[in-house]
């Protein structure tokens, strides 16, 4: 079971991107958090993860800034942004993936597959759970 977090600014966002989390059934979705400087507060302190996803443009400390704190608590990055513009600047602070919105939850599920290939089960595909939005 992998652990991950979300970030992203937008609720509707995170909602979705937490539904597309709970569909794969070797992610344990620990918080979603629409706050960036909430989640900076509890993610120092905590545990650990093994994945962050998280939004770039945010009010009070940008993706690309908070990456800069939180990178070393987790062992897999990922930008999930409507801005293809930021991509150069998230590989400089070493994101693992940059997911381009609108994404569909095959997409997600290439990307999740990419990132812990080997480390598992990689068949996640065929174990999707029923998804439909």
């Amino acid at each position: 079971m992998f652990k991950c977090i979300i970030i992203d600014d937008h609720s509707r966002s995170a909602e979705t991107l937490g539904e597309f989390v709970k569909a794969i059934p070797e992610l344990k979705l620990l918080s979603i958090y629409t706050d960036p400087l909430k989640a900076l507060d509890e993610i120092c302190i905590s545990p650990d993860v093994d994945l962050i996803l998280m939004d770039i443009d945010m009010p009070g400390i940008s993706g690309i800034e908070l990456a800069g704190f939180v990178r070393q608590r987790t062992r897999k990055l990922v930008f999930v942004t409507a801005h293809c513009r930021y991509a150069y600047q998230a590989f400089k602070v070493n994101a693992d993936e940059f997911l381009l919105k609108p994404y569909s939850i095959i997409e997600f599920n290439n990307i999740i597959n990419k990132l812990f290939k080997g480390t598992e089960n990689n068949l996640w595909l065929t174990k999707l759970k029923p998804f439909f939005l």
